[in-house]
C-alpha cells in the first residue's frame, strides 16, 4: 500500500465536487465501485493525495498531487459546480519533488496550502498561499526546532477554533505536532507517535483535537484537550488498514475513512465515532480497484463527501470524489 495523504479539515466547512447519476454504480474503465448510498465522479485521469474545500465566496477548491516520473508537483483546480474543473495549475512548482498536500481557507478567504517538498534536498512541509487559486506565494518550510522535523513530509492540518491551526508531519522520529496561533506563532513541536506515520487531524468547537495514525498496518487514535493533555493511543480492531482520514460534524462525533485490504486488491472503508465508541468498518468502496488515500469531510448540510485515488491493473491512479445522498 501506498503512504497516505495527510488529512486536513479547513476552517470553513469543507465540501467537494458533484456527482454523476449512477447511485453506487462504477464510472468508466478501472473506475471504483461506491457503496449504495453515494454517488461518485471522476475528477482527473491520474494524480494522487487529492484534498477538498469549498470557498466562502462559493464553488470548490482542490489540491492534488501528480506521482509521474519527472513531473512529482502539486496542483490546483477549481469549480463552481463540482462537475466541470479549471485547467490545473502548478503550485510553486520545485526543482524535485512536491507531495501531499493540504489545503484550508481562512477567513479573509486566504487560501493556505502545506506541502512536503525536498526541494532543498532534505525534505521538509512548507507553506503558501492564495487570494485566487492561480498565484502562490514563495513556499516557506516550517520552523524546525529539532533536527528531525528538517525530515518532515506528509502533514495533516486542522483550524482552531482559537483562529490557529494544529498541524502533524512525519519525520524519521515519528509524528511529529505543533499549533500555530491566530497571530502566527508556531509553538515547539512535540514527538506524538513513534514507529507511525500517515497522520490525520481533527478539531472539534470547544478545541480538542483527534489525531489518527497509522504503524504496521494497524489504526490507532488519540485526542488532545484544549489545556494539551494526549489520551493513551487507542488501536481500532479490523483488517489491516492504513492511511486514514478524519472529518468532525462540530457535535462530538467523528467519521474516518480509511484504506483497508479487501483481498488482492486496497478498498476505501469507514468507521464513525459517537457515545464514545468507535463502530466497526464498513465498505466505502468495493471491486478490483486499489482505493487509496482518502480525504474526508461533513458538508454543511450534514452529508458527507470524500475524495481518493484509484487504480486498476497498473495504470495511472484517477481522482475521485464521492458524496452521500
Amino acid at each position: 500500500m501506498v503512504r497516505s495523504l495527510a488529512t486536513l479539515i479547513a476552517a470553513a466547512a469543507l465540501t467537494g465536487c458533484g456527482a454523476n447519476g449512477m447511485q453506487g454504480a462504477p464510472i468508466g474503465d478501472a473506475a471504483p465501485q461506491v457503496a449504495q448510498g453515494w454517488q461518485s465522479v471522476k475528477v482527473a485521469p491520474d494524480g494522487t493525495a487529492p484534498c477538498l474545500v469549498s470557498r466562502k465566496a462559493g464553488g470548490y477548491a482542490l489540491a492534488y498531487a501528480t506521482d509521474k516520473l519527472g513531473d512529482r508537483h502539486v496542483y490546483f483546480t477549481s469549480s463552481s459546480d463540482g462537475e466541470r474543473w479549471t485547467p490545473p495549475v502548478a503550485i510553486a512548482k520545485g526543482p524535485l519533488s512536491d507531495e501531499a498536500p493540504a489545503l484550508c481557507e481562512d477567513a479573509s478567504g486566504t487560501l493556505h496550502l502545506f506541502f512536503g517538498s525536498n526541494r532543498t534536498e532534505r525534505y521538509a512541509v512548507y507553506e503558501t498561499t492564495s487570494t485566487d487559486g492561480q498565484g502562490w506565494s514563495a513556499p516557506e518550510a516550517l520552523p524546525d526546532d529539532l533536527k528531525d522535523d528538517q525530515d518532515g513530509n506528509f502533514p495533516a492540518i486542522a483550524p482552531l477554533p482559537s483562529g490557529g491551526l494544529a498541524i502533524a508531519y512525519e519525520t524519521y522520529a515519528g509524528i511529529r505536532f505543533r499549533t500555530r496561533s491566530a497571530q502566527g506563532k508556531w509553538t515547539s513541536g512535540e514527538t506524538v507517535a513513534t514507529t507511525a506515520g500517515e497522520p490525520a487531524l481533527t478539531a472539534g468547537p470547544d478545541g480538542k483535537i483527534t489525531l489518527a495514525y497509522a504503524s504496521y498496518q494497524k489504526l490507532y487514535v488519540r485526542t488532545r484537550t484544549a489545556q494539551g493533555a494526549w489520551t493513551a493511543p487507542a488501536a481500532l480492531t479490523g483488517a489491516s488498514a492504513d492511511r486514514p482520514a478524519l472529518a468532525s460534524d462540530g457535535k462530538g462525533g467523528l467519521w474516518l475513512v480509511h484504506a483497508q485490504e479487501a483481498g488482492d486488491f486496497s478498498n476505501l472503508a469507514e468507521r464513525s465515532y459517537a457515545n464514545g465508541r468507535w463502530s466497526e468498518a464498513t465498505a466505502l468502496t468495493l471491486g478490483a480497484t486499489d482505493d487509496q488515500a482518502p480525504s474526508a469531510l461533513f458538508l454543511p448540510d450534514g452529508k458527507r463527501a470524500v475524495a481518493w485515488s484509484s487504480s486498476k491493473a497498473g495504470r495511472a491512479s484517477g481522482l475521485y470524489f464521492a458524496r452521500s445522498q
